[in-house]
């Protein structure tokens, strides 16, 4: 949180979001499954909250989006436009489509990104270049929907469904939602925090 890291910050809010409603009687019911009206409730704020955020964040990319033709024009040289977020917005849907199943192979975005079926209107990069979409679109372009059905599958088997788990699991999810890469640490952090919380009880 120091840092000004978004994910710092975030975690920080759910920690104390999380204090705040398990030691108040009557907001733990909104996060208990079994008050279901509740639950729904919560959810329902949830959900809207993870689509404001990402409205928010893709909002100050729209306009690039949109008029990607012109201001590629005007920022061909500009490596934070032709590499990252906006390049990888038009170059890994390209890529999901011709490698589904599989994928390209982990690691290998940024090696496969030059081919010009993919890359089409942006121009061929020298340097590394990493999606920036977060760890999930990653694993579905590197392994394609198989992989990314993998991960999810084995994460969802490892948390336990309740309480604990529900919050471990966000917290180990949302960041490779929001931009993280699967190796970047604290999402497992979160991961290993869980495996020694779970293990005492």
């Amino acid at each position: 949180m120091l840092s000004q890291s978004k994910a710092g910050i975030i975690s920080c809010f759910l920690l104390v979001t999380y204090y705040i409603f398990i030691r108040s009687p009557l907001l733990r019911t909104f996060i208990n499954p079994k008050k279901i009206i509740r639950f729904s409730i919560t959810m329902i704020f949830l959900a809207g909250l993870v689509l404001g955020v990402t409205y928010k964040v893709a909002y100050n990319y729209y306009d690039d989006l949109n008029n990607v033709d012109d201001v590629l024009a005007s920022r061909i040289n500009d490596t934070s436009f032709v590499m990252g977020r906006i390049a990888a917005t038009h170059i890994g849907p390209n890529i999901i489509s011709d490698n589904p199943v599989a994928g390209v192979g982990l690691g290998a975005y940024s090696l496969v990104r030059n081919n010009i079926q993919y890359r089409q209107q942006f121009p061929f990069v020298s340097g590394w270049d990493l999606t920036g979409l977060g760890g999930l679109t990653t694993l579905a372009i590197e392994n394609g929907f198989l992989g990314l059905g993998i991960f999810l599958f084995a994460t969802l088997l490892y948390f336990s469904f309740n309480l604990l788990g529900g919050y471990f699991i966000l917290l180990f999810l949302f960041p490779f939602v929001l931009g993280a890469q699967l190796y970047m640490v604290y999402p497992w952090f979160y991961l290993g925090l869980y495996a020694c919380l779970r293990k005492k009880r």
